[in-house]
């Protein structure tokens, strides 16, 4: 029998695979409804993993785990999450989880992120200083 860590880990990659399909759906032509429909019923489910994710003490496995999590809800999020309560805080947890792995492209990329959701908020000042760090992190990653 699985521990309760084991479990949750189970439970965790399971549900960023249902993320992963409903933004892909979302994302195309044809399946946006259909990505809704699937994100909504596993809502639930989705929200205790990320909950379960971010309490853990950082490993380089946990972040890989919370930085595909981020990536997967990025357009599929929007619609279904408050940006300001929900996703610029997964973003900025996605952005320490970058830095801890050392992977500059990727910090870049969740910064640019982070950006995008703080112009969509009206924010400008905050998402061009977001955009002006990424670009200085990509441009000394040759990115």
């Amino acid at each position: 029998m699985p521990s309760l860590h084991e479990a949750y880990w189970r439970h965790t990659n399971l549900y960023l695979s249902v993320i992963e399909e409903a933004n892909d759906l979302f994302n195309s032509n044809v399946g946006q409804e259909k990505g809704l429909v699937v994100f909504d019923l596993n809502s639930d489910q989705i929200d205790s993993a990320i909950s379960w994710l971010i309490q853990l003490v950082p490993t380089d496995q946990t972040d890989f785990l919370l930085v595909h999590y981020v990536d997967a809800l990025s357009t599929i999020g929007i619609v279904r999450y408050s940006a300001r309560e929900k996703l610029i805080p997964l973003y900025e947890f996605q952005i320490a989880a970058t830095q801890r792995l050392s992977i500059k492209e990727l910090e870049a990329d969740a910064i640019d992120g982070l950006g995008i959701l703080y112009a969509y908020l009206g924010h400008l000042p905050r998402a061009i200083d977001c955009f002006q760090r990424a670009e200085r992190i990509a441009d000394g990653t040759k990115d």
